[in-house]
C-alpha cells in the first residue's frame, strides 16, 4: 500500500464539507503526534498506538528513529488509500473514508502493517541521506522486511485490543512474509526483502546498523556505486558472496554525462521566453512525481526537465535546445516560498546536464 500523497486543496472542499470536519485536530503520545482531519478520533488514535509501538521497537532493535513522529492522517474523495514518508520524521496517510480502517479482509487495506512499513522507511534514510544510487526494489524490500518483524513486534506489545475493528494483524507480519518467500511466484519486493532477511541472519541487527551508517557516510560515484558501497560491509566471506548476489538488484548506476554539472543561480534563469521557432516549434509539458507527462502542446523537444521531490508538477519549455523556462507548480499541497526546489536538467537518456 505504497502510493504518492497529498493534502486536499482548493474551495471546491469547502462546499462539500462542513468546517467542524475539515478543522485538522490532533493526537499527541509520547513520540508520536498525529493530526488528522476527515476521520474519527478513534482511528487517529489507533494510528497513534502503533506508530508509538513500531518505533520503540525499532529503537530496541536500535535503529536511528526520530524523537517524535509526525503523521498526518486526511481523508480525499477520489484515488484509494495511500501511505508516505518524508525521509526523515513525517508519515502521510490518506484514506477514502472511515470504511478503510476496517479489517483488512472488508476494506483491502492494511492500515497496521502500512504505518509499520513506512517506520521501517525511516530507520533506513535516516542514516542514508543520499540514496540516488539505491533502487526502488531495495528500499521497498527492506521496508517490507523490517516491517514485517515491527507488526510482530506491535502484538507483542499492545495485542489483540490495539485495532478499532479487531483482528489478528499478526497474520500481516513475519509469518505472511514466510508464506511469501515460499512462493515461487513471489514479487519483487518479495525477493528484496529476503535479500535482506539473509543480511541480517549474517550480520544481526548491529551489523546491519553499521553498514547504514557506513553508507550514510561514504563518498558514492554514482557511475560505479557498488565499489564504495561494498567497503562498508562487515569483512566476512558470507558478506562478500551475498553482495554479489545483492548488489546488482540494490544499486543502480547512472551514465556520467559528457557535459559538466553546472549550478545555475535564480538570476540567470529570468528572461523573456520565445513563443516559437522558426525551425521548430516548442512543447509545454507537464509531469507528475512518477515523471509521467500530464498534457503537452505541439511536437516534444530533445530535453526534459525533471524535479526531485513528491508532490511538485513540473511545466517545461523545451524545444530543439535547452529549456528556455521552468515553472514549478504545487500539487495539490502548499509549497514554502523559502523552500528550495532542485530541478535538473537532462537529456531524453537520464544523464544529469545541470542542477538549479
Amino acid at each position: 500500500m505504497r502510493s504518492g500523497l497529498f493534502a486536499f486543496a482548493g474551495l471546491g472542499l469547502v462546499a462539500l464539507f462542513p468546517t467542524s470536519v475539515l478543522a485538522e485536530k490532533a493526537v499527541r503520545r509520547d513520540h508520536v503526534m498525529v493530526s488528522y482531519e476527515g476521520v474519527d478520533e478513534a482511528h487517529a488514535s489507533a494510528v497513534a498506538k502503533v506508530v508509538e509501538s513500531a518505533r520503540r521497537s525499532a529503537a530496541k532493535f536500535g535503529f536511528d528513529v526520530p524523537e517524535t513522529i509526525a503523521v498526518n492522517v486526511s481523508a480525499r474523495l477520489t484515488g484509494g488509500a495511500g501511505l508516505f514518508n518524508d525521509g526523515d520524521r513525517g508519515i502521510f496517510l490518506t484514506v477514502r473514508s472511515d470504511k478503510d480502517f476496517r479489517k483488512p479482509s472488508d476494506s483491502g487495506v492494511f492500515v497496521v502493517y502500512g504505518l509499520c512499513h513506512e517506520v521501517g522507511h525511516l530507520a533506513m534514510y535516516r542514516a542514508i541521506r543520499e540514496r540516488r544510487w539505491m533502487t526502488t526494489a531495495a528500499a521497498e524490500g527492506w521496508a517490507h522486511y523490517l516491517g514485517s518483524r515491527l507488526v510482530d513486534a506491535v502484538y507483542e506489545a499492545e495485542g489483540d485490543d490495539l485495532w478499532p475493528d479487531r483482528y489478528d494483524y499478526r497474520e500481516d507480519g513475519t509469518k505472511r512474509l514466510k508464506r511469501q518467500r515460499e512462493d515461487a511466484r513471489s514479487s519483487t519486493t518479495v525477493r528484496r526483502a529476503a535479500l535482506w532477511a539473509d543480511f541480517v541472519d549474517l550480520v544481526g541487527d548491529k551489523g546491519v546498523i553499521e553498514t547504514f551508517a557506513a553508507w550514510g557516510k561514504t563518498k558514492i560515484d554514482l557511475s560505479d556505486p557498488a565499489k564504495a558501497l561494498g567497503t562498508g560491509l562487515p569483512a566476512t566471506d558470507n558478506v562478500r558472496k551475498w553482495w554479489v548476489s545483492a548488489s546488482p538488484v540494490f544499486v543502480a548506476k547512472s551514465a556520467v554525462s559528457p557535459f559538466a554539472v553546472k549550478t545555475a543561480k535564480p538570476a540567470d534563469l529570468a528572461g523573456k521566453p520565445r513563443v516559437g521557432s522558426r525551425r521548430r516549434d516548442w512543447r509545454w509539458e507537464a509531469i507528475d512525481r512518477r515523471g509521467r507527462a500530464r498534457g503537452q502542446i505541439r511536437c516534444p523537444g530533445r530535453w526534459l526537465v525533471s524535479e526531485g521531490g513528491a508532490g511538485v508538477r513540473i511545466a517545461v519549455w523545451s524545444g530543439r535546445s535547452a529549456g528556455r523556462e521552468v515553472h514549478c507548480l504545487p500539487a495539490r499541497r502548499p509549497v514554502s516560498p523559502n523552500r528550495r526546489i532542485p530541478v535538473c536538467l537532462c537529456q531524453i537518456r537520464p544523464r544529469r546536464l545541470g542542477v538549479g
